[in-house]
């Protein structure tokens, strides 16, 4: 189940957004940006509901740290003062959306949502380039052997440039041309 820390200084804000979400998520709640802080380090959650108002800190000003800080969650803004203005402002410094007060329960809910399946989506995005990587361009079609790691490794190609960094032969994509009759004798005699 997802967790969302909702931060704003309106108690009765925050219970209303608490009851129009937690029967699909777990939520947290905070009145300020020092007690956020603290949530966010112990509870970990995955999205922030932010209220860009708030007494001792602005919420862009937090939003800001988060991000500089390299928080990668969603945040979505909240403001009763609407304007375009300030909802540009919050995107340009990495919100995710921004909602006006007063909003429809409906609508805060398709919001937290859409910016948790874009962070799951991000997340899984992010885990296939690992396992990319981590598998090589060919995945489990080639053998996993020695030689075949070295034939097939990126780095291989960097290795063929001269000292002055110029290649000695035109680029070559490993899988195609690039591997000619005799290489691929050599690396078949080492699987032997």
């Amino acid at each position: 189940m997802h967790s969302v820390l909702i931060i704003d200084d309106d108690r009765t804000a925050r219970y209303g957004m608490r009851r129009a979400l937690e029967e699909s998520y777990k939520v947290f709640e905070a009145q300020s940006a020092e007690e956020a802080r603290r949530i966010v380090a112990t509870e970990n959650p995955d999205l922030l509901l932010l209220d860009i108002e708030m007494p001792e800190e602005n919420g862009l000003d937090f939003l800001r740290a988060l991000k500089e800080g390299g928080d990668g969650r969603p945040v979505v803004m909240i403001t009763a003062y609407g304007s375009e203005r300030i909802a540009v402002e919050a995107m340009k410094s990495g919100a995710y959306d921004c909602l006006p007060k007063p909003f429809e329960v409906d609508e805060l809910r398709m919001v937290v949502e859409k910016a948790l399946e874009h962070a799951d989506l991000a997340e899984e995005n992010e885990r296939l380039k690992s396992q990319l990587i981590v598998e090589g361009q060919f995945g489990s079609m080639i053998g996993a052997s020695k030689p075949m790691r070295e034939l097939f490794d990126p780095r291989r190609e960097r290795n063929r440039e001269g000292a002055s960094g110029a290649r000695d032969s035109p680029p070559q994509q490993p899988g195609h041309e690039a591997v000619c009759g005799a290489e691929l004798r050599r690396v078949a005699g080492t699987l032997d």
